[in-house]
């Protein structure tokens, strides 16, 4: 669903460019040819952002969760252009109304 990509660029927008990366993919399903999970380590200086995504989990996780010295931020919830988006006609429909919006109560602690 070329979720990795999009998630790899938001940490790059965010962060810039890292000083290093590990990454490692892998195959959780038995029955799949090809990775369907990764793990992704940017260092930065005095910052690390940890990238993950699996294919099947027990329990979603927050979709954000990052932790400084004044306290953290928890973000739940699929970004609202993703609710019920099955095609891309779906988007295209929502340009120019309020495209990407979420209720305040989404925004996270």
């Amino acid at each position: 669903m070329d979720l990795g990509p999009h998630l790899i660029d938001q940490a790059l927008v965010l962060f810039g460019e890292p000083q290093s990366i590990v990454a490692s993919a892998f195959c959780q399903r038995a029955t799949s040819e090809v990775n369907d999970a990764f793990d992704v380590c940017m260092e930065y200086s005095g910052l690390r952002a940890m990238l993950r995504a699996r294919i099947i989990a027990f329990a979603p996780g927050p979709h954000l969760l990052i932790h400084g010295t004044k306290g953290s931020f928890v973000k739940y919830g699929m970004d609202p252009q993703e609710n019920g988006c099955v095609q891309e006609s779906f988007l295209r429909a929502r340009i120019g109304r309020r495209l990407g919006r979420e209720p305040e109560e989404q925004w996270g602690p």
